[in-house]
């Protein structure tokens, strides 16, 4: 079996994460972002020892390929920036690995980033195409089982009133599948088999209709508004071929619900400010503001907001609408700028300029507005929530797409073939094994403590919501191993027994 193949497997193994239901990852304390995430590093480090096995003897070769994209650029200034960060934040150990629930910490960024690595350096762009097609795929059982919630289908994990597939939050659901819905479209277009448009077709339909139901404004407003991007270029082509009373006739409408929608403004503004979601993210986004300028260059590190949001409501003396602690500022501008500085900001900004800037230069209009579109969406709900797992998996995996130019060059490496008929060979073996060890090295180090934790806290919570009581063999097994998560852990047990 080749390099590549393994690869390929890995990488639609990896793909395959946010489609994994529930029952794979609750044995897990926080299965739909720990669990989710663990797996997703886990599959990581062993494409990348797969990868550097493979290609190690064309590193420099490989080195080379990696740092010719503007992307790959971009990446580096963001992770130094990053870095920078968390060495001078408030907690360097809780900004390195982050929160259980949330996955922000530079260790899980950074596996971002080696998947990207690894994905621009030795895969070509039709490569890419169809792992992303099967993604597509993928997202449509995402959608159905989110549509099987909504008619509380017995078999089926969901809770009262939400509908979150096998993503675990409703927000989540709408943002992942945004992506997939542009992803579709663009599917549907270059594709000439009848069956395989009708399928994108399909998709698109009924992706469309589950983010509708998710309930969530953001996604639901940031997939209109990219949806009008997207159209954009075929608007303006129907629109110049009209005859001359039609035109006026369009510009009068299009007036007219200008018009209308001033019209309804000061309405619209007065019901938002009597929600209580968004009195809640009001309060977060100035609580963010307030407390930026303390450490405005480098920032106070990932998974710090906590800490000062509830600092600043205890000082202005009131409590959040919703009665909610929140542990990030819900906008990605403000959550960057607390967490990793005015600095990483910049870095931020920058990989979302260079993107845009390389899709225009490689794209036609009409290709570029669907991306401009998929991108307008994500950025839409990102105003008003935060990254984890699903929308970085789906990010970095098209940064790599449109870091890959759309012919295959000579640059890219030559694919090194694992030969069963080989395998006999000292060399072979060596390295066989060392990447083994290695791997194994890897799990231990990073993976088994937390894993184990998780898996009895998991055990802990299920046995006390049926006891009403804690069990303190599992408590003691929980927090055998000092790891990441046992903070959070302890923390689920205080609430717990404060609840009591």
């Amino acid at each position: 079996m080749g390099i590549k193949r393994i690869l390929v497997l890995l990488l639609y193994g990896i793909l395959l994460i946010p489609a994994a239901p529930a029952g794979v990852f609750f044995p897990l304390f926080e299965p739909y972002t720990f669990g989710k995430t663990e797996l997703f590093e886990i599959l990581v480090e062993a494409m990348a020892i797969v990868w550097l096995a493979g290609y190690w003897h064309q590193r420099r070769e490989l080195a080379r390929v990696i740092a010719g994209h503007k992307i790959t650029r971009a990446i580096v200034l963001l992770l130094a920036a990053l870095a920078a960060s968390t060495l001078a934040g408030t907690d360097i150990s809780a900004s390195f690995w982050g929160s259980s629930a949330r996955g922000d910490g530079l260790f899980v960024i950074a596996h971002f980033m080696l998947f990207f690595a690894v994905l621009a350096s030795v895969f070509e762009k039709n490569e890419l195409r169809k792992a992303l097609r099967f993604s597509v795929f993928a997202s449509l059982f995402v959608a159905l089982y989110g549509a099987l919630q909504y008619f509380h289908i017995p078999w089926v994990r969901s809770s009262e009133g939400d509908i979150f597939g096998t993503i675990g939050n409703p927000a989540y659901l709408a943002t992942y599948l945004s992506f997939h819905i542009f992803l579709a479209v663009s599917f549907a277009r270059e594709t000439t088999h009848p069956t395989w448009k009708l399928g994108f077709q399909v998709v698109i339909g009924l992706e469309s209709i589950v983010v509708l139901l998710t309930h969530n404004r953001a996604g639901i407003i940031g997939l209109a508004l990219g949806a009008l991007i997207a159209s954009y270029p075929y608007a303006k082509e129907s629109f110049l071929k009209m005859p001359a009373w039609k035109k006026a006739a369009t510009r009068s409408a299009v007036l007219w619900c200008i018009f209308a929608f001033l019209m309804a403004l000061p309405n619209i503004i007065s019901y938002a400010q009597q929600d209580t979601t968004i009195q809640s993210r009001a309060l977060g986004w100035r609580a963010a503001l307030a407390t930026i300028p303390e450490h405005p260059i480098l920032g106070h590190g990932a998974n710090q907001f906590e800490h000062a949001y509830a600092d600043y409501v205890r000082r202005l003396g009131i409590t959040a609408p919703t009665q909610e602690a929140f542990d990030k500022p819900h906008n990605v501008i403000l959550e960057t700028a607390f967490s990793w500085g005015l600095l990483g900001l910049a870095a931020y900004l920058w990989l979302w300029y260079t993107l845009i800037k390389v899709i225009q230069n490689t794209y036609a209009p009409r290709e570029r507005s669907l991306w401009y579109g998929m991108l307008a969406a994500y950025a839409v709900s990102l105003l008003f929530l935060f990254d984890t797992f699903v929308s970085l998996l789906m990010f970095f995996a098209l940064l790599a797409f449109f870091a890959i130019p759309k012919t295959p060059t000579s640059s890219h490496p030559h694919v090194w073939k694992l030969n069963f008929q080989t395998w006999g060979t000292r060399q072979t073996w060596i390295m066989g094994m060392t990447g083994v060890a290695f791997f194994a090295g890897l799990f231990l180090a990073f993976h088994f403590k937390p894993l184990y934790s998780a898996y009895y806290a998991r055990a802990l919570f299920v046995q006390a919501q049926k006891t009403g009581m804690l069990d303190e063999r599992l408590e003691a097994e929980a927090l055998r191993y000092p790891s990441f998560n046992s903070y959070f852990i302890r923390n689920a047990i205080r609430q717990f027994e404060r609840a009591q």
